[in-house]
């Protein structure tokens, strides 16, 4: 019960019963569900929205400061592999923004 109860979501459960003797059974079980039903425990949390601006002024600092970590590390030649790994990178990274702003 807990996997369909649970998760980042609050529950309410409303358990009605009659007091029919021709519905005693159905009662019964009722109340056993709703008894196993407020042993779940969920800890919900509200979902963080981020706009799309404030994403891509996220990923160009990501991308700043990956430039300036290559800048600063390495030997100061590219080789050939190491540039058309660096152009796929960038070609990567304006699909993705690409894919937000449109």
């Amino acid at each position: 019960m807990q996997s369909s109860l649970g998760g980042n979501a609050r529950t309410a459960i409303i358990c009605t019963m009659s007091p029919a003797r021709s519905h005693v059974e159905q009662t019964r079980n009722t109340l056993l569900f709703a008894s196993c039903a407020k042993e779940v425990t969920t800890n919900a949390q509200v979902n963080v929205v981020v706009s799309d601006k404030a994403l891509v002024r996220q990923l160009q600092k990501e991308l700043a400061r990956l430039e300036e970590e290559l800048r600063n590390s390495g030997p100061p030649h590219v080789t050939s592999d190491t540039a058309s790994v660096l152009r796929e990178r960038d070609r990567q990274i304006e699909m993705v923004i690409i894919k937000i702003l449109y």
